[in-house]
């Protein structure tokens, strides 16, 4: 079979831009290199409890709107417990609203791409496991570096002003306390210069337990990344014990996220090497969901209209 889009990368940009060309009735493959979907859209269970340790949110607005009624309409999306605060996230986690989507889609797991060629027949992407896939016409929809390196190993040639764009990385802790972190948190950004971020998962209602997902800044990310997972435990519960007082933590794990948000964008909404290979993320919408989101909405748009869809 020949496809007539195969996308590389199950985020939420790869999702959103599958989800709107399925209902053109192209014909799509998703192909996801993880065993799960959603990107940084993640949930994680510890015990009992479970912890969203990346995107904690989906800010509402025009270009998530779509998606937001969608999500309603299934009865799984709960606005975020903040006053004024037009957000939402998932019953169950960020996860569950990236697996409704793609709960009709044609997607592939385990499928890393490490190769694309130019054949008479449309282009064969090769993947590690050493099948292959034919496709009309191919959208990369993973971080930024991580579609770069598959065109340079494809010696497809882009414009390299691609690479200046770079990533910010994130270290996260899903920590579980005895008592609360502080008194009526629930969520706080741009905490201080070592923390980015607080949430309460209890406050979502995600867990029964004081369980907090916090997110250091780019800065303390930076400097610790090369760190084992252990090394930066402990550094971290000296600095929460520092700014919090005595905590009591009785588990605690470590995300990390290499590519958890550019530090600048391109100037178009997606970017294309080869008439038939298009690039999307938030590289191009910007950083955040709802950056993805506006990238993969506005490739949507474009192939959409033409008549080969």
């Amino acid at each position: 079979m020949i496809y007539d889009f195969a996308i590389v990368g199950a985020g939420i940009s790869g999702l959103d831009i599958g989800w709107k060309l399925d209902t053109s009735n192209a014909s799509v493959l998703i192909l996801e290199k993880s065993k799960s979907c959603g990107g940084r859209m993640a949930t994680r269970r510890l015990n009992e409890s479970k912890f969203d340790h990346g995107a904690q949110f989906i800010k509402r607005t025009k270009i998530s709107d779509a998606l937001i009624e969608f999500w309603t309409s299934r009865n799984i999306l709960k606005r975020f417990p903040v006053p004024d605060f037009d957000s939402y996230f998932g019953l169950g986690g960020m996860t569950r609203l990236t697996k409704e989507i793609s709960q009709n889609l044609n997607l592939k797991y385990n499928s890393k791409v490490i190769t694309l060629k130019n054949t008479p027949h449309g282009w064969r992407l090769t993947l590690d496991s050493g099948d292959s896939i034919l496709s009309k016409n191919i959208i990369l929809s993973c971080p930024l570096p991580q579609s770069l390196e598959l065109l340079k190993n494809s010696d497809i040639p882009f414009d390299p002003k691609l690479q200046d764009i770079h990533y910010a990385k994130s270290i996260v802790s899903l920590i579980s306390l005895q008592q609360p972190l502080k008194e009526h948190l629930t969520f706080v950004e741009n905490f201080d210069s070592d923390i980015y971020s607080i949430c309460s998962q209890k406050g979502k209602g995600l867990s029964i337990d004081h369980n907090y997902t916090i997110v250091m800044t780019e800065k303390w990310s930076e400097d610790h990344f090369g760190l084992s997972d252990d090394e930066i435990k402990q550094k971290s519960i000296v600095l929460f014990k520092t700014k919090f007082g005595s905590t009591d933590i009785s588990d605690f794990q470590i995300k990390k996220w290499r590519y958890c948000q550019p530090t600048s964008m391109w100037s178009e909404l997606f970017y294309q090497p080869h008439p038939d290979i298009y690039l999307i993320g938030d590289a191009f919408g910007g950083p955040s969901l709802n950056g993805a989101l506006l990238s993969s909405d506005g490739l949507a748009k474009k192939l959409i209209s033409n008549t080969h869809v």
